[in-house]
């Protein structure tokens, strides 16, 4: 009886009229997209991402100055990234166009880009510099605030962060619309996101561990 309604109804849908037929697909589509989960309910998703998922970086710049500790944070930032999503900026020692840096004005970058470097520690903590052709990302360059007051974990933290810009994911427009009086991260999981707007001196190594919405982000930009 069931299969003679369902051909019944499909024999009605094939003798209706363009415009009843146009009102039973959108109708039905709609049906899908509201059971249907998205791949990704969240919204650090960029425009713009790299022709490959893996990208490699190097540190440039003197870093002699800069403790052991904080350099081994550095390079753990990008396991963040591997071992969770699809995107994986490697952190090497060979030449790469793409360099991290620790200091205020090292690299000559302000002079050939719109980027400017951080210079005080009213500054952010890094800065993420991105060249693209198109929405093709070609290069991008990572500046550490060295004036900032450090601890292992939010060297982790903000590089994790950087790294996620680098790949091309922005920050999260979402504090804008639940927190209009501030951009800051909140202390509940729900707001800790890794690609949260605004990091201050308590909250800076959550980034140190990637969120769970951020990894999704990641791996929708690099499938």
């Amino acid at each position: 009886m069931r299969n003679l309604r369902c051909l019944d109804w499909l024999r009605r849908i094939q003798q209706a009229d363009w415009l009843t037929k146009t009102i039973l697909v959108a109708a039905t589509l709609l049906v899908v997209g509201l059971v249907l989960p998205d791949s990704s309910s969240f919204a650090a998703q960029g425009t713009k991402s790299w022709p490959d998922a893996t990208v490699y970086f190097e540190r440039h710049g003197d870093w002699s100055s800069v403790p052991l500790t904080y350099r081994n944070a550095v390079l753990r930032s990008d396991d963040e990234w591997r071992d969770h999503t699809s995107w994986d900026p490697t952190i090497v020692a060979s030449p790469s166009n793409n360099a991290i840096y620790w200091g205020n004005d090292e690299d000559p970058w302000a002079a050939v880009s719109d980027c400017n470097a951080p210079v005080s520690s009213s500054d952010a903590w890094g800065t993420e510099c991105t060249w693209a052709r198109g929405t093709t990302i070609t290069r991008s360059e990572i500046m550490m605030n060295a004036s900032k007051t450090w601890v292992r974990g939010r060297v982790q933290g903000i590089m994790t962060h950087e790294l996620g810009h680098a790949g091309g994911l922005t920050h999260d427009p979402v504090y804008t619309a639940e927190l209009p009086s501030t951009s800051t991260c909140q202390s509940t999981n729900e707001h800790r996101w890794t690609m949260c707007s605004k990091f201050t001196k308590t909250n800076a190594s959550w980034a140190a561990s990637t969120e769970q919405h951020d990894r999704d982000d990641a791996d929708a930009m690099y499938p």
